[in-house]
């Protein structure tokens, strides 16, 4: 295989991992979200 190949699938792998990082902070952050929500309803 050659070394551009090698780069372009580390290329690839590396923007793959980025993307689940985000997805996996945008639902953690939904569900934070959802509770402060039932928190602040039960402060209420």
């Amino acid at each position: 295989m050659e070394s551009s190949n090698w780069l372009l699938m580390a290329n690839v792998a590396v923007w793959v991992g980025i993307a689940g990082y985000l997805f996996f902070i945008a639902r953690k952050h939904c569900e934070l979200s959802k509770r402060v929500r039932q928190m602040e309803l039960l402060n209420d």
